[in-house]
């Protein structure tokens, strides 16, 4: 179990820097797989979501990141 000081570390990055472990919304989907796995990734009619429970990255095809 993560305990509370991390939490906060974490949120606290994401809220000042925008990102989630260094991925926002320029980050290309080897790069989120790279860092997050690729454990829970599904094709939606538009392209790939990847789901990380409490963090999303999607993907549309020709488009890049949405």
């Amino acid at each position: 179990m993560v305990g509370l000081p991390a939490l906060l570390d974490f949120f606290a990055d994401l809220v000042i820097t925008g990102t989630v472990l260094g991925l926002d919304h320029t980050s290309e989907q080897a790069d989120v797989e790279e860092r997050l796995g690729r454990d829970r990734p599904f094709k939606a009619p538009s392209g790939m979501i990847s789901d990380f429970g409490l963090v999303e990255f999607g993907w549309w095809r020709g488009r890049g990141w949405v």
